[in-house]
């Protein structure tokens, strides 16, 4: 479906940070065909809301031995705003018990994260600050921590589907969320093991939790 859209394919490892910048109008697809990816892809949204962009990255193995870093990230002032960003079909392998994050956004609209596998680091996932239209799909993650959605929705819903979650942490969460506005989390399928499998912060609003088909396991913290 994103055959007219310009594909960045890898063609040997690489190494170091990269920065992606998002503009209006352009449409990227960065197509890792399994190779490795040694740091870190800064998605640089340019602190623009436009929303005629967008941007996928697709068969990517990051790997790191580093302690503390993220692999995805569009954190950091003025990196905002990143828009339409499909994550799938990526590896995220970093120590056991290190505070590695595989995708770590803020300020970001439109994130879809699916197919996608985390093992060990800190989290497949924080996510905060004012975002929308967050989805979780099919993924695997064995790590410290499993997805903090922080305050990551304004007036939406997130969506953790069919995703398998194991918390190593004795205090880890499998999927954690600050309850700012009048929110939606929906866990459907999978299984989420960790010792709070699902954990409501802050509730400030009425939120509403649609858990379906869903088997939460206590770990022992």
């Amino acid at each position: 479906m994103d055959a007219n859209v310009p594909h960045i394919c890898l063609g040997a490892n690489i190494e170091g940070d990269v920065t992606i910048e998002q503009k209006p109008g352009v449409h990227v697809v960065i197509n890792g065909n399994g190779f490795e990816f040694m740091g870190t892809m800064i998605v640089d949204g340019k602190s623009s809301t436009a929303t005629d962009k967008s941007l996928v990255i697709r068969d990517v193995k990051f790997v790191t031995d580093e302690t503390e870093m993220d692999f995805i990230s569009s954190s950091n002032d003025p990196v905002r705003y990143a828009r339409n960003i499909t994550i799938e079909n990526c590896t995220f392998t970093a120590p056991e018990g290190s505070d590695v994050v595989a995708m770590r956004l803020r300020q970001s609209y439109n994130i879809v994260v699916k197919g996608c596998t985390m093992n060990g680091g800190h989290s497949l996932a924080q996510i905060t600050s004012n975002n929308s239209g967050i989805t979780f799909e099919n993924c695997t993650v064995v790590s410290g921590r499993g997805i903090n959605l922080g305050n990551a929705i304004n007036n939406g819903a997130a969506n953790v589907i069919n995703c398998n979650i194991k918390a190593t942490k004795d205090d880890g969460y499998g999927v954690r969320i600050d309850a700012k506005g009048a929110e939606t989390l929906n866990v459907v399928g999978g299984t989420i093991e960790a010792y709070e499998p699902i954990v409501l912060r802050n509730s400030q609003a009425a939120f509403t939790f649609n858990i379906e088909g869903t088997e939460l396991l206590v770990s022992n913290g």
